[in-house]
């Protein structure tokens, strides 16, 4: 079993989907947390949040990583990507350049508030994290320090943002 949280209008075959705007087309229409019954009902083997965690504010995000820490089969695998606030902040204040190809706002606003060519107040970020800070959520939620691992990001951005990859 595998679920996509805040799936947007992007679904996978084999994945179950969860997304509040009810415009996306996911399969679970809520907003989070508290994780719905369809989710909660179920021990998850995988269970990833690209580009989504930021969009909640840091006490939902506490409240939400510890309920998804509870439903995960023992071994499951959470998986996070999102941009990488530090990254922003030096973009912000000069000290790195933009990334060749990307646009105005990309690498500096756009990780802070979201990208506001959505014109969706669901797209508004709410909190952002640096991978230190994301690996102090995770421990907080009850993941293992020995299980949490950082990688390069895959979607998005890669340049700008990071993957934390979690173990139950």
């Amino acid at each position: 079993m595998k679920l996509t949280i805040g799936s947007g209008k992007y679904g996978r075959q084999g994945w179950t989907t969860l997304d509040a705007d009810p415009n996306s087309g996911a399969e679970i229409i809520s907003t989070v947390p508290p994780l719905p019954h369809q989710v909660t009902s179920t021990k998850w083997q995988e269970i990833e949040m690209i580009h989504s965690l930021e969009h909640l504010y840091a006490w939902d995000a506490a409240q939400l990583l510890t309920e998804i820490r509870s439903v995960l089969a023992p071994g499951g695998r959470l998986v996070i990507e999102l941009p990488d606030l530090s990254f922003a902040a030096a973009v912000l204040l000069g000290l790195k350049e933009r990334i060749p190809g990307t646009v105005p706002g990309q690498c500096d606003m756009w990780p802070i508030y979201g990208d506001p060519n959505h014109r969706n107040p669901l797209y508004g970020h709410r909190w952002g994290y640096t991978p230190r800070t994301l690996r102090q959520a995770l421990e907080a939620a009850g993941f293992d320090p020995g299980g949490i691992l950082q990688m390069r990001a895959q979607h998005h951005v890669p340049d700008r943002d990071f993957r934390m990859e979690a173990l139950a």
